[in-house]
This record gives structure tokens, sequence and C-alpha cells, in this order.
């Protein structure tokens, strides 16, 4: 990634200047080492700015100072102003997400939930699940590169959370009580794998207890008794309070079939989409009884979430479903609905 940075910027001016990409190299190297370091709810905060260009969102961000101070480390001359021209800094915090998660990708599959670059991972694919991406064809398809590798990294986490460890302690090596501490070190060693592994079992079955109950226990009610729209919007809140795991795509698919949303034929979604069809009291459950939105600078990762806040307080929700595709089904909005809930959860600790 770091070595085509030019990709992320061949549509901008600085896209034909080698040394500011030299610069922007080095910025997004150490914005990505910053970021690692960062708790769940700033990895979730930096994500979102640098999303800010798919909606070209003016809107101030906590994060932008942090971002431009990284960018002026290589480039001391660079002024808020020119960082903040041609989306220069959001797009720097893009190149930034990528090596984070190309490099965790590299790694092994042993999966840390509240890891920075999983998170970033969680969010891009949340704020784009839904969204038409249009951001000029070469940052479009930069940003296409971005949500596969999200996806994949994912995907691959996904896969090695289903797999359980047979992890025998090795006592057989060791000389009885002349090597106590090695005895103890294995025994902890198998104790925690058992543990994990029983975790997993136990999140697995109460999730398929779930699933085949077809009830909700958010709302208190059978999915078969409510709206399609607000049965998958409940599914999503439902299924994110049941699991401790990142919101990949096969956990997504549970929601669509707790709440009937992937039976509805042919597409699951009205002519016009499931979009179309949602009234305020189907996104209600999202806001969990309250007005105040809780992350406002998140809205763009978790788009369905800010519409559920602005309609509770009676305002016109259209600008935050704006962008959105307009051919979701109900079992896409089931799927968004877990990974928003999902994301959310991590970043609130």
């Amino acid at each position: 990634m770091s070595g085509n940075i030019g990709a992320w910027y061949r549509g901008a001016a600085i896209g034909k200047d080698e040394e500011r990409l030299t610069h922007r190299r080095t910025a997004s190297v150490t914005l990505a080492a910053s970021i690692e370091k960062m708790a769940a709810r700033d990895v979730a905060g930096v994500a979102a700015y640098g999303l800010g260009i798919l909606t070209g969102s003016g809107a101030p961000s906590p994060y932008a100072a942090t971002i431009i101070e990284r960018m002026q480390g290589p480039q001391p001359s660079l002024s808020e102003e020119d960082a903040a021209a041609e989306g220069d800094a959001r797009i720097c915090t893009l190149a930034a997400i990528e090596k984070m998660i190309e490099d965790r990708a590299a790694k092994p599959n042993r999966l840390m939930r509240k890891e920075p670059a999983i998170v970033a991972a969680e969010a891009i694919v949340c704020a784009t699940r839904m969204r038409v991406v249009s951001a000029g064809s070469n940052l479009a398809g930069k940003l296409g590169e971005l949500i596969s590798s999200a996806e994949t990294l994912l995907t691959q986490l996904d896969a090695g959370r289903r797999t359980r460890r047979v992890v025998k302690p090795t006592l057989t090596t060791l000389k009885g009580a002349a090597d106590l501490e090695g005895v103890k070190a294995e025994a902890a060693k198998a104790i925690e794998g058992i543990w994990l592994d029983s975790h997993l079992d136990r999140e697995e079955l109460q999730a398929l207890w779930w699933v085949f109950s077809g009830f909700s226990p958010t709302l208190l009610q059978g999915y078969e008794t409510l709206t399609k729209a607000k049965a998958a919007v409940a599914s999503g809140i439902d299924l994110a309070g049941l699991l401790e795991w990142p919101g990949t795509k096969a956990f997504a698919e549970l929601a669509t079939r707790a709440s009937g949303a992937n039976l509805h034929a042919p597409d699951a979604a009205p002519e016009n989409g499931a979009l179309s069809a949602l009234t305020d009291d189907d996104l209600t459950p999202l806001t969990h009884g309250s007005s105040t939105d809780e992350f406002p600078d998140l809205n763009v990762l978790i788009p369905l979430t800010a519409a559920s806040f602005v309609r509770s307080t009676g305002a016109d929700s259209s600008n935050a479903l704006a962008g959105m595709r307009q051919d979701l089904s109900y079992a896409d909005l089931a799927r968004q609905s877990f990974a928003e809930c999902s994301l959310l959860t991590v970043v609130r600790g």
C-alpha cells in the first residue's frame, strides 16, 4: 500500500508531485502506527473522518488535528487549509487504514475484537454496505479495493473463529516436580484454550437458540408479529447483543434468517426498495428510547442509526440516508442493523 500511495491521489493535483507523494507515503505509515495505539472509539472516529469523503461532509472532526499533525511531520510547511483541500487529509487517513488492514491480514488469525485494524475493517464495511460508493472514478476504485480488503480480513477472522484448537499439555516431556514451573505453564495454556473454546461454543449455542426461537429479546415479541422492516432492524440489534465478535457476513446471515427477511420474495424488498418502506416506528429500536445522538461524528459509519436519531426528533431523515442504494432488501436491512450495532458495541466498550 505505502509504496503505491500515488493510486490514492491519482485524481488530485498532488498526484503529480513526487515530493508531496513521498511526504504522504511517510505520513500514512506514521498515521497507521498511531492509530494502532488508539482505543476502539478513536479508531472508529478516525475511520469516520476518512470516510467523510464519501458524503462530502465538511463537519468538524475532533480527529482532524491529530491526522494533520502526522501529515506535517514529513512536510512542516503543510497548513490545515492545504491538508483539507481536495480531501487530502481524508485520503491520507484511508491510505493509513488500508496499510493497517493489509498488515493485520498477514498475521495469524487469533482474534482480538478491539484490535484497531479489526475495528477499522468493521467501520469500513459498516459504512459502505448500504452505500453507493461514488467519489470520482480514481478514488472510487481505491475505495473498492479498501472495502474488499476489509471484508477479506473479517472473513479470514470469521473462519479462524470457528476453528477449535486441540490443546494438549506436553507434560510427558517435563520432569515431574523438578520442572514445576513448566507444568504450571503448560496447564495454564491448556486451561486458557479450553476456556476460549467453551466461550465460543456457548456463544454459538445462544445464537442458534435465538435463530430457531424467532423471538426478539429487545422487543419481547416474535418477529412474525412485526412489520418486515422492523423485524429486520430488530434482528440485527438482538444478534449483536448475543455475540462478542466482529459483524462478519456469516453472522449477519443469522439475522436475516431469524427475522425471516431472507424468505420474502423476490428480493425481500418493495418496489422502491426497503428504505422506502421504513417508518419511524421501524427504526425506533435503534435509539434505545433516547433522542440524543450518542456519536454524531460517527454518523457516516452508521446511517440507519443516524436516521433513527434524526427521526426521533421529528426532523427529516432523508439526508442521513442520502447516497444509500435504492435496491436494498429487508435482508440487507437486517445485515446493516447487525453491522452497526456490532460496531457500536465495540465503540462503547
